[in-house]
This record gives structure tokens, C-alpha cells and sequence, in this order.
């Protein structure tokens, strides 16, 4: 734990006999809350993302090239639904893949203007 929440129970336990029980119960799940909070914060924070090296050389579930793509659609994720693009090639089904996150979202849409501008569609 860090200091912060160090310096909180020992604030709840100076102050816990002068106060009302209810009141100590909710000075603790604020503690519990500020705890908890912090550390997803840092949780996500510490994701890192993959290189185009990583990217290049892992595995392709798909591949396509320029001239042989019909449509790409790109749809931005909201705030509590997925996003995706759909990649439509000219000879197979079409083929979607998820994408939550803003970042994520911005990164497909450079990757996919840079491959097909022409062909190339985004949904709001």
C-alpha cells in the first residue's frame, strides 16, 4: 500500500473512537475505494501495447492487399459498447475485428486510411 493509505487508517484509527460507528464504517469504505481505484488505475496503466515488429512477424488470422479489399468499415467504440472494423475482401467473407479504447480506435483508422483511402469508411 502507499503512504496515502497509510496516513487514511491512521487518520480512522485517531479519529474512530470520537466519531459515530456508521460513520467509521463509511470513513473505511472510502478508504477501501481510494484503495481499490488506485490500484486499477495503475493496473491499466502498465498494459503495453505491441510493436509493428510484434505485430509483423505474430500470427495472421487475416491478410489482404491493396487492390483486393472491397470495403473497410470502421465503427468507434462507445463508452460501454466495442467498436470494430470490418474488413470486406473481394474473394472471401467479410472479416471483423473488435477494438475498444479511443487510442485503439485511432490506430486502426491511420492504419486503415493509410492501406485503402478510397475504399475506406468510418461510422460514428
Amino acid at each position: 500500500m502507499n503512504l496515502k493509505a497509510h496516513l487514511l487508517t491512521a487518520l480512522l484509527v485517531a479519529i474512530g473512537p470520537f466519531v459515530a460507528p456508521t460513520v467509521a464504517i463509511a470513513i473505511i469504505l472510502a478508504i477501501v475505494g481510494i484503495v481499490a481505484i488506485v490500484s486499477v488505475k495503475r493496473r491499466r496503466s502498465r498494459k503495453k501495447w505491441p510493436s509493428m515488429k510484434d505485430v509483423e512477424e505474430g500470427v495472421r488470422l487475416f491478410e489482404a492487399k491493396k487492390g483486393q479489399v472491397l470495403t473497410i468499415e470502421l465503427k468507434q467504440p462507445g463508452r460501454w459498447r466495442r467498436g470494430y472494423v470490418k474488413i470486406t475482401p473481394l474473394s472471401n467473407e467479410a472479416y471483423i475485428l473488435k477494438i475498444t479504447g479511443k487510442k485503439a480506435f485511432r490506430v486502426a483508422s491511420n492504419l486503415m486510411m493509410g492501406f485503402e483511402p478510397d475504399r475506406f469508411r468510418v461510422d460514428r
